[in-house]
Formats: C-alpha cells, sequence, structure tokens
C-alpha cells in the first residue's frame, strides 16, 4: 500500500506523533503576565522540532482554558463537574469554585 493509504482510514489521518500537555501551572505572583501562554508556545515549538502534528491537552479551569483558546485550541469535549456524581446522585466534586468544566482541547500544530 502506498504512504498516503497506511495513513489514513476511513478518511481519517492518523497523527504520527501528538503532544499531550498535562501540567500548565503558574504561580499566583506572575498570574495574567503571559508566562502561561510563552510556556505553552515552547511546548508547542520543542513538539513541531520532536515531529509533532497534533497538540492535545485536558482543561480543568477556567483561566488555563483562556490560554489555550487563545492560542488556537479547540473544544473537542467538555464534562461538566456538576454531572459528575455517585450512584447516590450525590456530586463527586464537592468544591470546583468558578471552575464548572473539564474539557479537551486539541490543535493541528
Amino acid at each position: 500500500s502506498s504512504w498516503y493509504q497506511r495513513r489514513v482510514r476511513g478518511g481519517i489521518k492518523i497523527a504520527e506523533k501528538i503532544l499531550a500537555a498535562s501540567l500548565l501551572v503558574t504561580a499566583k505572583s506572575v498570574r495574567g503576565k503571559g508566562l502561561g501562554a510563552e510556556l505553552v508556545k515552547r511546548g508547542e515549538t520543542r513538539a513541531r522540532e520532536n515531529g509533532c502534528e497534533w497538540s492535545a491537552v485536558i482543561v480543568t479551569g477556567i483561566y488555563s482554558g483562556n490560554i489555550f483558546t487563545k492560542l488556537g485550541y479547540q473544544v473537542r469535549k467538555e464534562l461538566m463537574y456538576s454531572d459528575i456524581r455517585n450512584k447516590h446522585g450525590e456530586l463527586k466534586l464537592k468544591d470546583t469554585r468558578e471552575h464548572p468544566s473539564v474539557r479537551y482541547f486539541f490543535k493541528k500544530l
């Protein structure tokens, strides 16, 4: 089979490498100064240098979500914290403060 046929199944291209970022945290003293965005950009640069085609992140807070949105990431899936309940219908996550959901973001690099 051709190179293209080996990488395409049912019209969906299979990515060879995906950057899967797992944590983005900044100290309160430097929040709002662009450090988070700069860290993401540097990670993307390194990912591209290493042949990654996509970046995928799971975001649990609204502030980091804002960073990824501004950098061109798209939400693929969202799960509201209010929907995460035990078998008795009680909330599993009791204190999520202002953060309403967990979101799965992706971006073509």
